[in-house]
């Protein structure tokens, strides 16, 4: 609902590793994965949106030149075999939450704050509000647990994983990027976040740590290699102006070695839990937990123009910024004091 949208209009990119980078096991389904991200991504460039889809879902072949480039984006990406755009784009997770928090409360929905559930029971929920122990019943139809992180205090059969993230102050680059590789320590992705005059790097990895066995020593290591990564594709940086933090992912414990990126609704009897997975799968996640209930979802809803922002924090990358941006400009005043004096 805002002009600047949900979705950066910038283009993000693809580099896909060759099979230099690559250990001998994993070159020959390697080269099968890259021959189809090849086609298919091919096929989605070349898709016509403004015509009926129907007739476009054959996976014929599709030429090329679309989406293949050969350039390593001027940054310091080794065995690269090919780089393709995306159509996938950076999310302004903020102005999604404040409209679906406006759209909940247009539709008759409550928030509560400075309240903590005591037990979840079938047709209420028993909360205890932390500013005066008023100890309050909400009744429901449906309860829905959506507890991120600490949903495996509810359910045993779901694990919590961390994943380090580096900000940067100022960006080292503009460019929206995913180099991928079969080696989790190989793989890095970068976005190039702008906001209130704030221009920094957001860096990933697709490395990934239990959060039970995830200490001081591991933060340390996470810190070093991350740091180390970005040095390697972007060149030396001043480490006081980048700072390091954890992302939670939440996900069904899975006997294969592969991560499970899937969104779950599991019913516990009094309660349902509606468990996110992979963040461009919630609108699914929202429709499909409706329909569990043989509901169906409301397709349009006029937003109100209620302020919402009081109950929705910044992005943690963002506050990092901030913080960095601080540093650095009182580093800098202070280099100014110095050299006047």
């Amino acid at each position: 609902t805002d002009r600047a949208g949900w979705l950066s209009n910038r283009t993000s990119f693809y580099v896909y590793a060759n099979s230099k980078g690559v250990g001998w096991k994993w070159r020959l389904p390697w080269a099968l994965a890259l021959y189809r991200a090849k086609r298919r991504m091919s096929w989605f460039e070349s898709l016509d949106a403004s015509r009926s889809l129907s007739h476009q879902m054959g996976f014929g072949a599709k030429p090329l030149q679309y989406v293949v480039h050969g350039s390593t984006l001027g940054i310091n990406l080794e065995n690269v075999a090919f780089t393709l755009k995306s159509r996938d784009r950076a999310m302004d997770t903020r102005l999604i939450a404040e409209d679906l928090l406006r759209s909940f409360l247009t539709s008759g929905g409550t928030v509560k704050m400075q309240t903590k559930v005591l037990s979840l029971e079938r047709g209420y929920v028993l909360a205890q509000e932390t500013t005066d122990d008023t100890l309050s019943r909400f009744y429901a139809r449906h309860t829905i647990l959506a507890a991120g992180k600490t949903t495996s205090t509810f359910d045993k059969s779901v694990h919590v994983f961390v994943s380090p993230i580096l900000v940067v102050h100022p960006a080292l680059s503009d460019i929206n990027f995913v180099k991928m590789s079969p080696h989790t320590q190989d793989t890095i992705n970068h976005i190039c976040h702008r906001r209130n005059g704030l221009e920094y790097s957001v860096i990933g990895n697709a490395a990934y740590y239990d959060v039970q066995d995830f200490g001081a020593e591991s933060l340390e290591r996470a810190r070093s290699y991350m740091l180390g990564l970005g040095r390697k594709v972007f060149g030396d940086f001043d480490e006081k102006g980048a700072d390091l933090f954890f992302g939670y992912k939440t996900e069904v414990v899975s006997s294969s070695f592969m991560r499970n990126y899937l969104y779950h609704i599991v019913d516990q009897g009094a309660y349902t839990i509606a468990l996110p997975g992979k963040f461009t799968l919630c609108f699914s996640l929202a429709v499909n937990v409706c329909r569990h209930f043989g509901i169906e979802p409301v397709e349009r809803v006029k937003l109100k123009n209620e302020e919402v922002r009081h109950y929705i924090e910044d992005p943690t990358h963002y506050r990092l910024a901030k913080q960095l941006a601080l540093k650095g400009n009182h580093a800098t005043d202070l280099s100014n004091l110095r050299s006047e004096g």
